[in-house]
């Protein structure tokens, strides 16, 4: 099996085979016109022949992974961001390959073209126009059914910590999300049931702010707070987020809630210190049997000048993965209990 990706005009492609001798999972790169192949990542993973298996293949900027039954595989940086077609085959005269179904998600940008010769397969892209709003972490991983489930539930900044928190519960729990912005507590209530849906959750994360206390004009736009209203209230998020818990608590589910990251200054819509007035709110309604906090709040607070961008109420990268610490640390003591 191999799915080679990055086929541009120029001579250098890249690769992910399954090498069945050496019982691997490989990522390669080789150049048209000569001999071999330089593998970049090399894993060791037995696949029983005949047996299908779900195969997901991302690539975000320089960033490569696989996963094979929604458990990682590989995982590297390259030099070059990999851009170009991409193609399903096989190595080898006698071997045989089926992909059934494959799909391709489009985050940025719009697919030039798309080789596919597999024995049956189906070739799908999802339009621009969906794809332009998708995130990384909208992927609906596969999950392994022997693993208890972690729904993560937030906004952009829990979409932020949601790829960095699944590697860090690699094989300890399957790291689900909504496959949308969570927003404030109005969008909460209208979605929390499709969001939960039929599965049986052990850990529910969550959390509802920043959409809440940004302030709007008459028009529902963000503007400066001297021109607008907050989008809740402070008494109205109280309401909203007692309703919220309400619900959640009857799932069964161990709950999590995290306090909303602070507000610094010149932060666009909103005001500095804002987020400390919605936690307060948040306090009482929190300190209830079956709910914990984790308060990313001071944690970041703390810390603000290395780990969130200047004058904005979003964390760099490595900001990021320092609350994915806090937030895998905080779910493997729920699911320890």
């Amino acid at each position: 099996m191999q799915i080679r990706f990055g086929i541009t005009q120029e001579s250098r492609e890249y690769m992910v085979d399954y090498l069945g001798g050496w019982k691997a999972m490989a990522i390669s790169t080789y150049e048209r016109g000569k001999r071999g192949v330089t593998k970049l990542d090399v894993v060791n993973l037995v696949l029983e022949p005949g047996r299908e298996y779900d195969l997901v293949l991302a690539v975000r900027g320089h960033s490569v992974t696989t996963y094979v039954n929604g458990k990682l595989v590989n995982r590297l940086t390259l030099e070059a961001n990999p851009k170009g077609a991409i193609a399903l085959g096989t190595w080898g005269r006698h071997a045989v390959a089926r992909f059934r179904d494959p799909k391709i998600r489009l985050y940025n940008g719009r697919p030039r073209s798309v080789i596919s010769n597999p024995i049956q397969s189906k070739e799908r892209a999802i339009p621009r126009a969906n794809a332009a709003r998708r995130h990384a972490s909208f992927v609906e991983i596969i999950g392994d059914p022997n693993l208890p489930d972690v729904l993560l539930i937030g906004d952009s900044i829990s979409m932020g910590y949601t790829i960095p928190t699944r590697e860090r519960l690699k094989g300890r729990a399957n790291v689900r999300r909504p496959p949308r912005n969570c927003g404030p507590t109005s969008r909460g209530l209208a979605h929390l049931e499709e969001w939960l849906g039929a599965r049986r959750w052990n850990v529910i994360h969550f959390n509802w702010g920043l959409h809440d206390l940004k302030y709007v004009d008459p028009g529902g736009g963000l503007t400066d707070p001297e021109k607008g209203r907050p989008f809740t209230s402070v008494e109205q998020y109280r309401k909203n987020l007692r309703k919220l818990v309400e619900r959640l608590r009857a799932t069964g589910a161990k709950l999590i809630w995290a306090t909303t990251t602070p507000v610094p200054a010149g932060a666009n819509g909103r005001k500095q210190g804002g987020a400390a007035k919605y936690n307060a709110a948040a306090k009482g309604i929190m300190n209830r049997p079956g709910i914990t906090v984790n308060d990313l709040h001071a944690f970041a607070l703390s810390r603000l000048q290395e780990i969130q961008r200047p004058q904005n109420v979003h964390f760099t990268q490595e900001g990021s993965a320092k609350l994915a610490d806090q937030v895998a640390a905080a779910i493997l003591e729920r699911l320890s209990e």
